[in-house]
């Protein structure tokens, strides 16, 4: 559903898919590589400003604190985070 969205170049509308989709990923007892899949696939388009955010409000947010973190870092902040985390 996302992929489909960002196949046909629509950020906004696959924005709102994978908020539905963070929704569900702390039910699962496994994040899928699917699901992760698309997310990078998703941070890639809109950006990583606006992926960050997108995942911080997210209930996923310490499922994806990695990726949080990288992609801070790649906007030059310098998050203070758990060894285990960097």
């Amino acid at each position: 559903m996302v992929l489909a969205r960002l196949a046909n170049g629509n950020a906004q509308e696959a924005t709102a898919a994978a908020e539905a989709m963070l929704v569900s990923l702390p039910t699962v007892p496994r994040l899928h590589k699917n699901a992760l899949g698309t997310v990078l696939q998703l941070c890639r388009v809109i950006g990583p400003e606006q992926a960050i955010t997108l995942l911080q409000a997210s209930p996923a947010h310490d499922l994806l604190l990695p990726l949080i973190v990288a992609l801070q870092r790649s906007v030059g902040l310098e998050p203070r985070v758990a060894r285990e985390v960097d």
